[in-house]
């Protein structure tokens, strides 16, 4: 429901953001030298969307991929190593239910299920990376999406980044209070 007269500012998370760059919207060829772009889209009438782009968070989003990517990978490595232990009579890993169940625990636990192809029968398991589903990811590393309904004329694009940034820096400063043990009725 709108309320007359209430401006706001906000982010997309990353599905919605998918979609744009799917629906053609998002083009990431129209960044300036300011690394933001302004861009409409039919799912959001009557609001501006202006896309950001960070270098030092796409960076950090590459490395933190990669963290979860190899800590996945060892522990898939384990879980292989103990089927071929149980299908040798050593182990008790035995079963395509129960080592399903055990390379479940291990993608769910760092999210990186999408990443990886799996192999799982009733004595063996087997893996590999899935390089185009880490290459899709990661044309969005870094980006993010600003939205608002403010009137351009109220608030230039570049304005309603910093806008976005010192709402982010108020609710950084309240989540510090909040730890330091401020309560709250």
């Amino acid at each position: 429901e709108k309320i007359a007269g209430l401006s706001w500012v906000t982010a997309l998370r990353a599905p919605s953001i998918r979609q744009l760059l799917e629906q053609g919207s998002l083009q990431l060829s129209l960044f300036d030298t300011q690394n933001l772009a302004e861009v409409t889209d039919p799912r959001f009438p009557g609001e501006r969307l202006v896309i950001c782009h960070n270098p030092v968070m796409e960076s950090e989003r590459v490395q933190k991929r990669e963290e979860l990517l190899q800590a996945t990978e060892r522990e898939l490595a384990k879980v292989a190593a103990m089927a071929a232990r149980a299908a040798s009579g050593r182990g008790r890993l035995r079963g395509e239910a129960k080592i399903g169940e055990r390379v479940g625990r291990v993608v769910y636990k760092y999210n990186m299920a999408k990443h990886f192809r799996r192999v799982v029968t009733a004595k063996s398991f087997s893996f590999e990376r899935d390089e185009g589903s880490i290459a899709e990811e990661a044309k969005l590393d870094g980006f993010y999406v600003i939205r608002t309904n403010v009137k351009p004329d109220r608030l230039s694009t570049a304005a309603v980044v910093e806008t976005y940034k010192s709402l982010e820096q108020v609710e950084r400063a309240f989540r510090h209070f909040k730890l330091q043990g401020l309560q709250v009725r």
